[in-house]
């Protein structure tokens, strides 16, 4: 019983460690996205 409760939240657990991994995953994603969405305006502005 003990060993089927451990399984289960093990399983429980990883599924939340990948979950925060992914989100961090997009969120740096987002980020460097948002980066060079900047330097690309900051360019456009210097043309201006």
């Amino acid at each position: 019983l003990i060993v089927e409760i451990s399984k289960k939240y093990n399983i429980r657990n990883f599924h939340a460690q990948a979950e925060q991994i992914y989100a961090r995953s997009i969120d740096s994603f987002t980020n460097s996205h948002q980066i060079t969405n900047m330097h690309e305006d900051k360019q456009r502005y210097n043309k201006l």
